[in-house]
């Protein structure tokens, strides 16, 4: 979906950091992070095309992240840096490859430019690569480092960025906005269920994954009643895409806590029957419950590593709703 206009949210940033390199004051390195679905990543690309001297059309900015990356990685001299398919960490001998190119004469007599997304998939081995080219960088070369969680990252990389951090818009902002968008879509329910991201939000519009959402709560509704086990349940969302399921999932079982602690109605879009934390008035212990959810934020982390996914759905499942 094209965008006429780069977010409200993201543009003081992006104006700030606009200004800098007009100044010629940006910082060789920059962090730019934030909560899954904020516009972090696209911010760094529109940061890119300030760099190498491509104007922002924003009618070229496609929020699905296809168009638009494809108009910049065509440019000599810029670099994207991301697992590989089906992997979720970036190896190190891709990290010296980056580093090899960037020590290359610009094709276009300017900047070099390399994104690197997401920054916090690199693992130790590949962070402590990049620290040569963070202490001694080449001239008119910019690394764009894109993460969601800072603390994955080595100190030593975190003390040489600039860091940039792009917060969630107000409920109603993004609300309006993706009503610009597009209109006539129940966007405060997905917004609901991608906890307030546009970007998520717009992501589970296009997959359809809002009707997915009705079947996912009627499983847990089984698991509940034990009317279907959890190794049934797993089995059934591997069909799908087992990203975004995992997500809501997570948001689930932490709005099952909240609400637990919470005197007010139900946390926005969590299930309002129910839970197996609000069938007792009686004080309980809640540390089982975080090292679960410990447990599925683990588990979003290591897909694609070659774990056996559906079988540690099925025990993270077992564990939560074996208490009901």
């Amino acid at each position: 979906m094209l965008i006429k206009v780069i977010p409200d949210w993201l543009k003081p940033e992006y104006q700030r950091l606009s200004e800098q390199v007009t100044r010629g004051q940006l910082p060789h390195a920059i962090l730019i992070h934030g909560p899954a679905g904020c516009g972090r990543r696209l911010l760094a690309f529109l940061l890119a095309q300030r760099l190498l001297g491509q104007d922002v059309d924003p009618g070229l900015i496609d929020i699905t992240q296809s168009r638009f990356d494809d108009e910049i990685l065509v440019h000599p001299d810029f670099q994207l840096l991301q697992p590989p398919p089906d992997k979720r960490t970036i190896p190190v001998d891709a990290v010296r490859e980056l580093s090899r190119r960037l020590g290359f004469t610009s094709h276009q007599s300017g900047a070099q430019v390399a994104i690197i997304t997401p920054a916090d998939a690199m693992n130790r081995a590949a962070a402590n690569g990049l620290l040569k080219t963070l202490e001694e960088p080449v001239a008119n070369s910019y690394l764009l480092l894109v993460a969601e969680h800072t603390s994955r990252l080595p100190a030593t990389v975190l003390s040489r960025c600039q860091q940039v951090r792009v917060v969630l818009p107000q409920h109603s902002d993004a609300a309006n906005w993706l009503e610009g968008l597009k209109s006539g879509v129940n966007w405060d329910e997905l917004l609901d269920l991608s906890a307030g991201a546009p970007l998520t939000a717009l992501n589970l519009e296009a997959s359809g994954f809002a009707e997915l959402v009705h079947d996912l709560s009627a499983d847990l509704e089984a698991l509940s009643s034990k009317s279907k086990t959890p190794a049934k349940v797993a089995k059934d969302w591997g069909k799908h895409d087992l990203e975004p399921c995992l997500h809501w999932l997570f948001n689930r079982l932490s709005g099952e806590l909240r609400d637990h602690f919470c005197e007010g109605g139900p946390v926005s879009g969590q299930n309002t029957g129910t839970t197996s934390l609000q069938k007792t008035g009686k004080t309980i212990n809640m540390e089982p419950h975080f090292a679960v959810l410990r447990r599925l934020g683990e588990l979003r982390r290591s897909q694609g590593s070659g774990l056996n996914t559906e079988l540690h759905l099925a025990n993270v499942l077992t564990r939560w709703y074996g208490r009901a």
